[in-house]
């Protein structure tokens, strides 16, 4: 019995040196498996950026903060594929040496790390030359990526902003790609990407997935790249929304909204694109270049599901479409577009005038928003008044009726002018005899007037003036006789 406790206890003290030098080794091989930090490549965000960099060894992340708002230089950045880069900066600049402000690229054939965009983060590039865009990141080709490895990851977390301005191409497509993606993967979720050249995201050989963000240029598809969009909206002004062309695949989940020049473009021999029945595609027709459009009409829209209804409208001062479906109505502001409120009236316009004295014309445009309010005034019947107008100022020469017409340039429509006619009542001037018509002169046979009582009066003066001054020459010729 002596035999077989102690045999026991031997027994449970080697099982548990057994666990305790497992758990050594196991901690010295973890050790070994640590990785080491990144100098190369925190250097040179030091060196070009001036921006904050540490490095998390627990999370074998490389942290990015601080804010530089004159970047000239590219920031190539080669990340080991065991670390990420948490950028949380915000940068601005007009890079010159390179087509892109950062760009992650694989070490040889290595698989690379991955690039995360964080905390409120914010890049932008002012493109100043064709072909320039934000951030790029290019992986190490499949075969060189094992099955169990990453070829690296970019992810786009809420509130970060990705904007490409283009100072040169007036929107040439030509002028760069905010985002592109080239054997690697992308998330992107609760962000704003935008491109003012027309092209926002653009996926090669790419799997990219992007959930309630806002869009503002096109979203790419090729070379087998699948890209799924889960609500939010994507807007291209100028080109189409989304394009699926060699062997590309796009798919729209939720309720995500499309607007573009049309919304889709997809080669169906080689590419696809699928919809969910939330879905809302909203199609500018490409078929002419119209930018301005009146208010409160759907002219050259088109829209998917036909449940769903979208008209020009305008907001706060801004131009864009308002859609409806069922009975909630969402605005989508665009920058492209104007949207034309016409004039529908002017009132307040004076009616009566007096001859001699001049008259300032003016009017109220309604409604108060019109897109065009200057009014220009001409004579359209001047009767017998002599009117005449310069400088929306009536001049009139005679009692009588003229009729006047305002005329708002291009105050009907975008191309049509709005006029509208106004009668004027034209009076005499006190103590003035008004200006007979034609008609009522006097003939020949007319009976003259009967003189005023003031006249009879002055006669009668005159009359007797004269007989006085003949009786005194009669009495003078009498007395020159009785002389004689």
């Amino acid at each position: 019995m002596k035999q077989k406790k102690w045999l026991s206890k031997l027994m449970t003290l080697f099982m548990v040196l057994a666990l305790t030098f497992n758990g050594l080794l196991m901690t010295e091989l973890t050790a070994k498996a640590a990785i080491a930090e990144p100098v190369t490549l925190m250097n040179t965000i030091k060196a070009i950026s001036g921006l904050n960099v540490t490095w998390d060894d627990a999370n074998a992340t490389v942290m990015v903060t601080g804010c530089n708002d004159s970047i000239t230089e590219c920031i190539k950045l080669k990340i080991p594929k065991d670390v990420t880069v948490d950028w949380q900066a915000s940068i601005k600049g007009a890079v010159t040496d390179d087509n892109y402000i950062i760009k992650v690229q694989c070490d040889g054939n290595q698989p690379i790390g991955s690039f995360k965009l964080s905390g409120n983060a914010k890049i932008e590039r002012i493109a100043t030359e064709l072909n320039q865009g934000v951030i790029s990141m290019i992986g190490a080709p499949p075969q060189y990526v094992g099955a169990s490895e990453s070829n690296g990851t970019l992810t786009i977390e809420e509130n970060v902003e990705i904007i490409l301005n283009d100072e040169i191409s007036n929107g040439l497509y030509e002028a760069g790609v905010a985002i592109f993606i080239n054997k690697c993967s992308a998330v992107i979720s609760r962000a704003t990407v935008s491109s003012s050249s027309g092209s926002a995201i653009y996926g090669d050989t790419s799997n990219i997935t992007i959930s309630d963000s806002e869009i503002y240029g096109q979203i790419s598809s090729t070379w087998n790249s699948v890209i799924s969009i889960t609500g939010g909206i994507v807007i291209n002004e100028i080109y189409p929304a989304l394009s699926a062309k060699t062997v590309g695949v796009i798919e729209l989940k939720g309720n995500a909204v499309v607007f573009g020049k049309p919304a889709i473009d997809v080669n169906t021999a080689t590419a696809s694109i699928t919809f969910g029945e939330a879905v809302i595609l909203i199609s500018k027709s490409s078929e002419n270049d119209d930018t301005s459009y009146n208010i409160n009409t759907d002219k050259d829209l088109s829209v998917t599901p036909s449940s769903v209804t979208a008209k020009w409208v305008k907001k706060d001062g801004n131009s864009g479409i308002e859609y409806t479906k069922a009975t909630e109505s969402k605005f989508l502001k665009l920058s492209a577009y104007t949207v034309y409120t016409p004039v529908i009236s002017i009132t307040g316009v004076p009616s009566t005038a007096t001859a001699g004295t001049n008259l300032a014309l003016s009017g109220t445009i309604a409604p108060e928003d019109a897109a065009n309010k200057d009014i220009t005034w001409s004579v359209k019947a001047a009767g017998t008044t002599g009117a005449t107008i310069s400088n929306s100022t009536l001049k009139t020469s005679a009692a009588g009726t003229v009729v006047v017409t305002a005329t708002v340039k291009n105050g009907a429509s975008i191309s049509t002018d709005y006029q509208q006619d106004f009668t004027i009542t034209v009076t005499a001037a006190p103590g003035t005899k008004d200006t007979p018509d034609a008609q009522d002169t006097p003939d020949a046979q007319d009976t003259p007037d009967t003189p005023k009582t003031g006249d009879e009066s002055m006669t009668m003066i005159w009359l007797t003036l004269l007989a006085s001054a003949a009786g005194s020459s009669l009495i003078l010729k009498n007395r020159k006789k009785k002389l004689n």
